[in-house]
């Protein structure tokens, strides 16, 4: 006779030594009891779900380093008041240094920091806070001279000594 397990739950039960109460399967007449539905996923498949899902990710991450704007670039202003952190020359050494200065600035959170282009002897400037006119109170004031009193903590010198309020004119007001 062949004695074939029907089900999991029969073959589990045959597996640790317990007989069954009864016979389900003499009983036609008895209703089926609803299970609830299962989903069952090969190895296989859940391996290209999850290559596919990463594959998602990096192709989104790509396409917004190849559409999307990094805001580190000279932003072209109509004109207005900042402070001018520092400058430097349009190079690609003078170009990481003041993205590295730009940031800093912003993990201390002082205000608005930008890169603007100086065209009259191509420089980069790194500046701080934006004003419509020259700023004449006390919290532009006492924002210079916290930029001012900076200090490189590997020396004590202070590299942004000479920041200074500063005004951008448009091309044609030079």
């Amino acid at each position: 006779m062949n004695r074939k397990p029907h089900d999991l739950l029969e073959f589990y039960r045959r597996t640790s030594g317990q007989e069954p109460a009864e016979d389900v399967t003499a009983d036609p007449a008895q209703p089926l009891q609803k299970t609830e539905r299962m989903l069952v996923v090969r190895r296989s498949q859940a391996i290209v779900a999850a290559a596919s899902a990463t594959l998602l990710v990096v192709l989104a991450f790509v396409l917004g380093l190849a559409i999307g704007d990094s805001g580190t670039e000279p932003v072209p202003v109509v004109g207005g008041w900042v402070i001018k952190v520092v400058s430097y020359r349009d190079t690609d050494a003078g170009r990481k240094r003041a993205k590295s200065v730009m940031s800093q600035l912003q993990k201390l959170g002082w205000g608005e920091v930008t890169l603007q282009m100086i065209a009259d002897n191509e420089r980069l400037a790194v500046t701080l806070g934006s004003w419509v006119q020259r700023p004449h109170d006390s919290k532009a004031r006492g924002l210079l001279k916290r930029v001012a009193k900076l200090s490189d903590l590997r020396n004590d010198r202070l590299p942004f000594k000479e920041a200074a309020f500063w005004q951008i004119k448009n091309k044609t007001e030079s």
